[in-house]
C-alpha cells in the first residue's frame, strides 16, 4: 500500500495533466488573433512543407515535444519535492523526540521539586511509612557496625603496638641487665673483694706496726729511770777511784745491766701476751669458720633462687610471645569470627604481664640481698683479718729488738703519741755503744 505523502503527488500531478489539456482544448477553440506571428507560422509550414508533412503533424510534434518537457520537469520538481519533504519529516520527528525528553525530564524534576516542597513546608505532616523506617534502621545500624568495626581495629592495632613496643622495651631491659650482670659478676666481685681484703690488711698491718712501737715506747721510761739509778750509783761509787781499768770495768756493767733489763721487761711482757693471742686467735678461728659456713649457706639459697626466679621469667616471656603472635595471626585472619578467642587470649597476656612484673621484683629483691650480703662479708673479713694481722705482728714486734725502729723520726703516729722528752730518751737508750755520752 502506497503512503499519504507518495498518493498526493500522483494526484497532483494528474490534477495538472487536466488542467494543462482543458487549456489546450480551450485554445484550439479560440480563434487565432492576428499578430506578428504569422511569419512564424508560414516558416513553420514551410519548414513541414520541406519536410514533406502537414500542419497537424507539425503542431502535433511541438506539443509532444512540450508536454515531455513539461513533464520532465514535473518530475524534476516532484522528486525535490520529495526530498525536503523527507528531511522535513526527519529533522520534525528528531525536533519532537528531543521535546518529549526535555519534558520527561522537566516533569519528573517537578514531581521532586513538589515532593521536597511538601516535605519542607509542612514537616509534621510528614508521615514515614514502615518500611521507609526499616530501611532507615537497616542503614543506620550498617553505618553503625562499620564505625564499630573500623574503631575496633584501630584501638587493636594500636593496642598491638603498643604491646610490641613495651616487648621492645623489656627485652632491651633484659638486655642492659645481662650486661650488667656480666660486669658485676661473681669474678669481678671476688677480684674487688681480694683487693679490698688487701687494703684492709695493709691498713690493719700499719695500725699494728703503730701499736708495738706505742708498746715499746712505753717501755722506754722505765729504761731510762734504770738508766738514771745506775748512772747515780756509778757517780757515788766513782769518788776516788780512777784509771782506764775502772772505766772498762764501769762501762760493761752497765751494758750488762741494760741488756739485762731489756731481757726481763721483754719476757715479763711476752709470756701472758702470747698465751692472750693465742687463746684469742682459736676464738677468732672458730667464729669465722662458723661464720663462713653460715654465709656460704645463705648465699647458696640465694643464687638458687635467683636461678628459680630466672627459669620462670624466661616461661612468663617465652609465653606472653606466644600468645602476642597467636593474637596477631587471629586478627589478621578474621576479627570478627575470632573475637571471643583473642579477647580470652589477651586476658591471658596480662595476667602473664603481672606475673612477670612480680618476679621482676622479686629478682631485684634477691639483688639487693645478695649486695647486702657481700657488703656484710667483706665488713666482717675485714674485721677478721685485722683482728688476726694484729696478734701476729704485735707477736712478731715484740720478739725483735733492732734499733731501727726507734730511731724512726718521720712517722705521723710517732708524733701523735710521742713526747719530746720521749724522743729525747729513745735516742740515749738506743745508742749504747755511746757509754756515759749517750747518758
Amino acid at each position: 500500500m502506497p503512503s499519504e505523502e507518495e498518493a498526493t503527488p500522483n494526484a497532483r500531478t494528474e490534477e495538472d495533466q487536466k488542467k494543462m489539456a482543458a487549456k489546450n482544448q480551450e485554445g484550439k477553440a479560440k480563434p487565432k488573433k492576428r499578430s506578428g506571428k504569422p511569419m512564424e507560422s508560414t516558416s513553420a509550414a514551410k519548414r513541414t512543407r520541406e519536410d514533406g508533412g502537414t500542419p497537424s503533424s507539425s503542431s502535433y510534434d511541438l506539443w509532444k515535444d512540450f508536454c515531455e518537457r513539461g513533464t520532465d520537469a514535473f518530475k524534476d520538481n516532484q522528486k525535490k519535492v520529495n526530498v525536503m519533504e523527507r528531511q522535513g519529516a526527519s529533522t520534525r520527528d528528531s525536533h519532537l523526540q528531543m521535546i518529549d525528553t526535555r519534558m520527561e525530564k522537566i516533569e519528573k524534576s517537578l514531581a521532586d521539586h513538589h515532593e521536597f516542597v511538601k516535605q519542607t513546608v509542612a514537616p509534621t505532616n510528614l508521615v514515614i511509612k514502615p518500611e521507609h523506617v526499616d530501611e532507615l534502621l537497616k542503614r543506620v545500624t550498617t553505618s553503625s557496625t562499620e564505625m564499630q568495626s573500623s574503631l575496633e581495629e584501630q584501638m587493636d592495632n594500636a593496642k598491638n603496638r603498643i604491646l610490641m613496643e613495651m616487648d621492645e622495651m623489656f627485652k632491651e631491659v633484659d638486655r642492659c641487665r645481662t650486661e650488667v650482670e656480666r660486669v658485676s659478676n661473681n669474678a669481678v666481685m671476688h677480684e674487688v673483694r681480694e683487693v679490698s681484703i688487701h687494703l684492709a690488711t695493709f691498713r690493719t698491718e700499719v695500725n699494728q706496726r703503730f701499736v708495738a712501737l706505742e708498746k715499746r715506747l712505753d717501755q722506754m721510761p722505765v729504761i731510762v729511770s734504770t738508766l738514771r739509778r745506775i748512772e747515780m750509783q756509778l757517780k757515788k761509787s766513782d769518788g776516788g777511784d780512777s784509771g782506764s781499768v775502772k772505766e772498762e770495768a764501769r762501762r760493761q756493767r752497765t751494758e750488762e745491766s741494760i741488756q739485762f733489763s731489756l731481757r726481763n721487761n721483754t719476757n715479763l711482757s711476752r709470756e701472758p701476751e702470747q698465751e692472750r693471742e693465742k687463746r684469742s686467735r682459736e676464738l677468732r678461728k672458730e667464729e669465722y669458720e662458723a661464720g663462713e659456713i653460715k654465709e656460704k649457706r645463705e648465699d647458696k639459697e640465694i643464687l638458687e633462687s635467683m636461678a628459680k626466679v630466672d627459669k620462670d621469667l624466661r616461661r612468663t616471656k617465652h609465653e606472653i610471645f606466644a600468645l602476642s603472635h597467636k593474637i596477631e595471626e587471629l586478627r589478621r585472619e578474621d576479627h570478627k569470627a575470632n573475637e571471643s578467642k583473642i579477647y580470652s587470649m589477651r586476658e591471658k597476656k596480662y595476667e602473664l604481664l603481672d606475673e612477670e612484673m612480680a618476679l621482676q621484683r622479686k629478682k631485684d629483691d634477691l639483688k639487693m640481698a645478695l649486695y647486702e650480703w657481700t657488703r656484710k662479708r667483706d665488713t666482717t673479713t675485714q674485721q677478721t683479718t685485722s683482728r688476726t694481722f694484729i696478734a701476729s705482728t704485735s707477736h712478731r714486734y715484740q720478739r725483735s729488738t733492732t734499733p731501727r725502729h726507734g730511731s724512726q723520726k718521720g712517722s705521723p703516729e710517732r708524733s701523735r703519741y710521742r713526747t719530746p722528752s720521749h724522743r729525747d730518751s729513745t735516742r740515749r737508750s738506743y745508742s749504747p755503744g755511746l757509754g756515759r755520752r749517750g747518758v
